[in-house]
């Protein structure tokens, strides 16, 4: 898959997947339009992947969490998925996070600016 450009190394995470039907989608870091990071930010918190204080999770509004949250929603097995930044490390980031937001069965393999990551659900 190929990285989308990000000049710099400065401004939104994009991520290009392709859906089960063939279908090329962009996602762009930050808030959507259809509330889906406030609907992931929410299920975050109400299923204790996140402290108690951290009501609007950042990484809700990470492309690779909300691809996986989309994921989950579908019921899509797999999807691969390749971004211009790195998957967020930190403690309450996406590397922590993904397997908790995909359901067992799911995958999601991502290729970063650092290499190619797997992601298997282990949530119901």
């Amino acid at each position: 898959m190929r990285l989308p450009k990000r000049p710099g190394g400065k401004g939104p995470t994009l991520g290009i997947y392709v859906d089960d039907d063939g279908i090329e989608h962009t996602v762009r870091s930050g808030v959507e339009e259809d509330g889906l990071d406030k609907d992931l930010a929410r299920y975050m918190w109400e299923r204790r992947l996140v402290p108690a204080w951290m009501t609007n999770p950042g990484a809700a509004q990470h492309v690779e969490m909300k691809v996986a949250y989309r994921m989950r929603e579908s019921g899509t097995r797999c999807v691969e998925l390749a971004i211009n930044n790195r998957v967020d490390p930190e403690t309450w980031g996406c590397d922590r996070l993904l397997p908790a937001v995909l359901r067992r069965g799911q995958m999601l393999i991502i290729h970063d600016v650092e290499g190619t990551k797997i992601y298997r659900g282990r949530s119901e």
